[in-house]
């Protein structure tokens, strides 16, 4: 992105954060505290959603209309890359998650023979 020049440089960097900030707001909403019920982490869930999209939405009019000489192929670079990161990161973290061993329900220490 740097060799298009500095404007598109700070372009794509609105683009990341475009979509970065909306996704941090997410992920506080949802996993900063434990639900009572699987329905109130599900209205949680769309709550959070609901307001990521709408907080995209306003971050997208904001800048359009706030920076006009904006390179529209530099900011959707940083959205499509940031997308990317996300997408891929969730995916590493998943496989880590995954390769733990399970701790034993039951709390029992002993192994069988």
């Amino acid at each position: 992105v740097l060799v298009w020049g500095a404007q598109a440089a700070q372009a794509h960097a609105t683009g990341v954060l475009v979509t970065a900030l909306p996704q941090s707001w997410f992920v506080v909403r949802v996993f900063t505290t434990s639900p009572a019920s699987a329905y109130d982490m599900y209205a949680r869930f769309a709550g959070a959603e609901t307001g990521k999209l709408l907080l995209v939405g306003v971050l997208f009019a904001l800048v359009f209309s706030l920076w006009p000489s904006l390179a529209p192929a530099a900011l959707f670079s940083g959205v499509v890359w940031m997308l990317l990161v996300q997408q891929i990161g969730g995916a590493v973290l998943v496989n880590k998650l995954a390769k733990q061993p399970q701790a034993d329900p039951t709390g029992s220490s002993q192994q069988s023979p």
